[in-house]
């Protein structure tokens, strides 16, 4: 950190106000009495951060009476000591970068009392860098100590650096707008990862303080799960996978779902969706090979997705941390979905809700179905206002049988507003459909 304090220069400001006296008036012989007022700032920037290289104080007498109204230039961290007459002083801090803030603000107020006496005004400014990139690695697996980050802005030049496993990088002069981070030389058994894909973009704001946190996961090799096939589909609210996964160590844990550029950037609000419980599932648990279905609410116009080619990305990891690749494919545009020939949730008595579903698919392609619910707003999480949203199981279910909702726990008899179900295929292609009576 670099702090004004150690490395503060003090600054003796000269008379800000010329003495009222003539020039034959006789010079008094002892010390005269003195008010000054002292701004000392403070300056925190990471290291390697510019703080900037002029502040200016801007110091004006407020009555107006004394026509005080000057600025003092001097560099970060100067400590100023001006003398002055009594009165009370506005002091306003300027020059900043827009990565630097001061903590209770740019303009200060202070009374300068009769001599001798000294006011102080003490700024504490902080700066935060442009763009902070937290790297760490982890897994089972080997991995290289250092990589090559590349940070590309938006006019197509680009800052090369080293990164090592586990860093903290800081970018410094970004101009605003949108900039593309990524790693490479990363060993073949490692993948990058973060919320918002593989090599996302940013975007960079004036006042700085973005913070990006990245993820190299590395695998043994002889435990890596492997994507067999999945296929994927999204309609601008819906997005649908259905994919194969095998696992040497039938130890599967969890999947991550992404919606992306093509070009390992995530292109929805939220970043990429990751469902754990795999391995405690009762369909997928202590299995060699699964097949997996689900879908995924998106609450974003599909207006902002559609319009440019997009891949749905998918990546899955084991218990200890082993990850497949994250692969990147099109969205399915051939097809058809599956229909429902019928479709009924309703309650068991008091104990169960109960899913009748029958299917059909014009291409033959069936794969199975994904189920949620809505209930009760404050069933699954703090009251926000809305109903709240749940999935029956995170591996879905292999064709048409979904099993009774119990009402026996946390979902008690009246939570349920309705059953939701996705009938995908093994393109990705789906059907949603929604029962909001339950009780028939």
């Amino acid at each position: 950190m670099l702090s004004g304090q150690p490395h503060a220069r003090l600054l003796l400001a000269g008379a800000l106000l010329a003495g009222p006296g003539g020039g034959c008036e006789r010079a008094p012989t002892g010390p005269i009495p003195t008010s000054y007022l002292a701004i000392v700032t403070t300056v925190d920037a990471p290291l390697g951060l510019s703080p900037g290289t002029r502040y200016a104080y801007k110091v004006r007498e407020l009555s107006g009476t004394l026509h005080i109204d000057t600025t003092i230039a001097v560099a970060p961290g100067d400590t100023i000591i001006a003398p002055l007459p009594p009165a009370t002083y506005g002091v306003n801090l300027g020059g900043l970068p827009t990565w630097c803030k001061t903590r209770y603000g740019d303009d200060q107020f202070m009374t300068v009392v009769a001599p001798p006496s000294t006011s102080l005004i003490r700024y504490f400014v902080s700066c935060r860098a442009p763009l902070t990139v937290r790297v760490a690695t982890v897994g089972p697996g080997e991995h290289d100590p250092e990589m090559v980050s590349r940070l590309v802005g938006p006019d197509g030049q680009e800052r090369l650096g080293i990164a090592s496993a586990n860093d903290t990088l800081r970018f410094d002069g970004l101009a605003p707008g949108h900039y593309r981070f990524g790693l490479s030389l990363v060993a073949a058994n490692c993948v990058v990862t973060s919320l918002v894909g593989s090599d996302p973009y940013v975007l960079i704001v004036p006042e700085g303080g973005i913070e990006l946190d990245v993820l190299v996961v590395c695998s043994d090799e002889a435990h890596r799960p492997q994507l067999i096939d999945f296929g994927g589909h999204f309609d601008g609210h819906l997005g649908s996978v259905a994919f194969q996964v095998a696992d040497p160590d039938r130890d599967i844990e969890r999947y991550t779902w992404d919606l992306t550029d093509c070009a390992g950037a995530s292109v929805l609000k939220a970043g990429s969706r990751t469902r754990r419980g795999l391995s405690t599932s009762w369909r997928t648990r202590d299995q060699d090979s699964v097949t997996i279905v689900a879908a995924f609410e998106v609450a974003r116009p599909d207006t902002e997705l559609v319009a440019q080619p997009r891949c749905v990305a998918l990546r899955v990891t084991d218990e200890p941390g082993n990850s497949t690749p994250t692969i990147e494919r099109p969205l399915t545009t051939s097809g058809r979905p599956p229909q429902a020939t019928m479709f009924n949730a309703y309650s068991v008595g008091t104990v169960a809700i109960r899913t009748q579903l029958a299917a059909s698919d014009p291409d033959g392609d069936f794969v199975g179905v994904f189920a949620a619910a809505r209930l009760r707003d404050g069933v699954l999480g703090p009251p926000d206002g809305n109903p709240d949203y749940g999935i029956y199981n995170v591996a879905g279910y292999l064709g048409e049988a979904i099993p009774d909702l119990p009402l026996d726990g946390r979902i008690q008899y009246g939570d349920v507003y309705a059953v939701i179900v996705y009938l995908i295929d093994a393109a990705g292609n789906v059907s949603r459909l929604e029962d909001f009576d339950v009780f028939r």
